[in-house]
């Protein structure tokens, strides 16, 4: 009780419910303990003429100013800084918005093996802003990595809106694009159930591998032509644009990653994001397809061989055998099934 005294004597109502907002949202005892022990910073900062010139009618904006504070790459600081909306460190290069279709996993392969960039494929993370910012928080501010980005490529995010207020929109944005007939094809033509892999990514001779057959196998799905379910992953742009207010923007079409032209296409977006351009030996990386079929989400495999498992091995002769599903990873041989990554497959 004695903190709600002492911000309606101390806040004006706008700011006293900013306070007591973020401790309402939030799970944290780390926060709530750093807020009652630096109270009087805290108010003193959102006093500030500091404060109503840069964040007045911010929709989130830091509750302790955040070029007076050290920052480090820990999770409790991941957190603390998610609650007390601090902007993400400003150590990424650039943002790049790829709404889903427009080859977005090869150029995030391009730029993290020949720019020498680390930048997360979106889809990979958690669902979770939140989530996604504190995994982020933990690789900008470490040391060791010097040059890397932030991929957005969908909208149902949980408090996706609290994640882009917290970007940085003078940093440059690189956005995806591709002729719209191509996008539906892609989007309507592909069973986009393959991309929950819901099969064993290890298995032994006694695995029925007839599954990872009916996997690949291409199942003709009704087209739906209701353009809502599009909204959140390909429909995309305008809507992130509108938040994130980019101040530099460079629209690539997905044909400038063509195994001709990409080459040219990466030395010149490192030149204007200040990234190490792709060195010459690095050209036959362009020549693998990033998606050919299914079997971008079914690799990697692994197959373990024992002999003990030799006895009740899967044949088409003997369909019925005797499952092992213990697998034995330290006393077997590992063979790794995966794709070729430096040229065609």
């Amino acid at each position: 009780m004695q903190i709600l005294q002492t911000l309606k004597e101390k806040l004006d109502p706008k700011n006293a419910n900013l306070i007591l907002n973020a401790l309402k949202n939030s799970n944290n005892e780390n926060f709530f303990k750093f807020v009652l022990e630096h109270i009087d910073i805290i108010i003193n900062w959102l006093n500030s003429n500091e404060f109503k010139e840069k964040y007045l009618n911010h929709p989130y904006p830091p509750l302790i100013n955040p070029e007076f504070i050290d920052i480090d790459a820990s999770e409790y600081c991941a957190h603390l800084s998610w609650d007390l909306n601090i902007p993400l460190s400003k150590k990424y290069k650039f943002i790049y918005i790829s709404p889903h279709g427009v080859g977005a996993a090869a150029f995030l392969r391009y730029i993290n093996e020949t720019l020498n960039t680390l930048c997360f494929a979106s889809w990979v993370l958690e669902n979770n802003a939140k989530s996604r910012y504190c995994f982020l928080h933990t690789y900008l501010n470490n040391p060791n990595i010097i040059n890397q980005g932030i991929n957005l490529s969908e909208l149902n995010v949980k408090d996706l809106e609290k994640f882009l207020y917290l970007l940085d929109n003078s940093v440059p944005c690189i956005i995806g694009v591709r002729d719209p007939i191509g996008i539906l094809k892609h989007c309507f033509g592909r069973n986009w159930d393959k991309v929950q892999r819901n099969y064993e990514p290890e298995f032994n001779l006694t695995y029925d591998w007839h599954s990872y057959i009916d996997f690949l196998t291409h199942k003709k799905t009704k087209i739906k032509w209701d353009f809502k379910d599009l909204e959140n992953n390909v429909f995309i742009i305008q809507k992130l644009i509108k938040i994130l207010d980019p101040k530099n923007i460079t629209y690539v079409d997905m044909s400038e990653f063509s195994e001709e032209k990409a080459f040219d296409t990466l030395s010149k977006l490192a030149k204007n994001l200040s990234l190490t351009p792709p060195h010459i030996n690095k050209k036959n990386i362009f020549k693998t397809k990033e998606f050919r079929g299914y079997l971008r989400y079914l690799f990697p495999l692994k197959l373990y061989v024992n002999e003990n498992d030799l006895k009740n091995i899967y044949t088409l002769n003997f369909p019925n055998n005797l499952k092992n599903y213990n697998i034995n990873t330290k006393e077997s041989i590992l063979i790794i099934f995966n794709r070729f990554m430096d040229g065609e497959f």
